[in-house]
């Protein structure tokens, strides 16, 4: 009869089971005195063994409690350590990264240097080709004279031929002179560029500037880029504009933003050959500034990258393609020459940068 069930207690079930040894015992008071005292220590005894199950599930509860904090707080310790190495990584991705540009920056200093020493010794050289092509020139008109004087001594055939020779050394020569000026503007824009910057800030023709700023960018891209060609569009405001900064600076500005512009056409190009590269650059006056704006059809700029555009060491080309200083360092010229620069884009469209600068009054 003593069975402990889902709905009662030991004690309940001991104060039934007396309940009906009492009806049974009536009769025999000593056996119930007996009965009642063990039912007694029964009782005293459960509550007791109760009193520890109740300790030992609060300390199962408490432990339970300790346990969880502790796997919680381990998990949380887990999840920082991984976030420190995924840091710790990042920043050594990014200190590979840096130091790798650092090198190519060197490079490209040194590289500087070079191109600088080169240009001023093929400049030499090539000023007697332009001076003596001006020469010859000058001769070939005076011999020319010289024949038609002396026409009527030579026979007809002797003239006409002595007259094609003449011809062709004048052609071949105004070749020599053209294209040795030509040569002398792409030496003189080689050192220019080659040179540090700072120096002395001058008056600044901003259209003959951006003239001999595309050519030295196009011959540039022309040399990395074999059998490229772009289209080259100008439209400048009316009258010569005229802007005071360091030549060199924002002369350096543009041939950043042309020779991004033509690799991203050049890239462009590899995947759809019907694709025709253009340029474009347009000058306009408001007030006291003037606008620059220089557009490409190339790829345009993703958004995900657009705000990283001027950041230092940013760049989207390869490692050792570049040094992700270009644009930075543009942006902080323009600004320190009162200037602004921005640009807009559509991916698969344009890019346009438009560069502001105060006009010298």
């Amino acid at each position: 009869m003593f069975v402990r069930n889902a709905q009662g207690s030991v004690t309940e079930h001991l104060h039934t089971l007396l309940c009906l040894l009492e009806e049974e015992l009536t009769d025999q008071p000593e056996l119930l005195g007996q009965v009642k005292e063990i039912c007694k220590d029964m009782k005293h005894q459960a509550e007791i063994e109760q009193y520890k199950l109740e300790r030992l599930k609060k300390k199962n509860r408490a432990t339970e409690v300790l346990l969880e904090e502790t796997i919680s707080d381990l998990e949380k310790k887990h999840k920082d350590v991984e976030d420190v190495n995924l840091s710790l990584q990042a920043t050594l991705d990014d200190l590979r990264t840096t130091q790798s540009q650092l090198i190519f920056a060197e490079k490209m200093a040194s590289l500087g240097e070079l191109t600088a020493g080169i240009a001023h010794e093929i400049q030499n050289p090539l000023n007697f080709v332009i001076n003596f092509s001006a020469i010859s020139q000058d001769l070939l008109i005076e011999l020319r004279e010289l024949l038609e004087r002396k026409k009527e001594e030579f026979k007809a055939d002797e003239y006409e031929d002595f007259n094609l020779v003449m011809s062709d050394l004048a052609s071949i020569h105004d070749k020599l002179l053209h294209h040795g000026k030509r040569a002398d503007t792409i030496v003189k824009s080689m050192l220019m560029h080659a040179r540090e910057t700072g120096g002395e800030n001058e008056d600044i023709d901003l259209h003959k500037m951006l003239e001999e700023t595309w050519s030295l960018a196009y011959h540039a891209a022309a040399v990395k880029h074999l059998d490229f060609t772009c289209k080259y569009e100008a439209s400048y405001a009316a009258g010569d504009i005229i802007v005071h900064g360091n030549p060199q600076d924002i002369s350096r500005v543009f041939l950043n933003i042309f020779g991004n512009g033509l690799d991203a056409m050049h890239e462009k190009l590899q995947g759809d050959t019907g694709y025709a590269p253009m340029l474009a650059v347009a000058t306009t006056l408001d007030g006291e500034t003037v606008a620059i704006r220089v557009r490409d059809n190339g790829p345009g700029i993703p958004e995900g990258i657009r705000e990283k555009v001027f950041d230092p060491f940013f760049t989207t080309k390869p490692t050792g393609t570049g040094t992700g200083l270009g644009l930075s360092l543009s942006y902080d010229m323009i600004k320190a020459h009162n200037g602004s620069m921005r640009f807009t884009t559509e991916p698969g469209s344009f890019t346009e940068f438009e560069i502001t600068l105060p006009v010298k009054g």
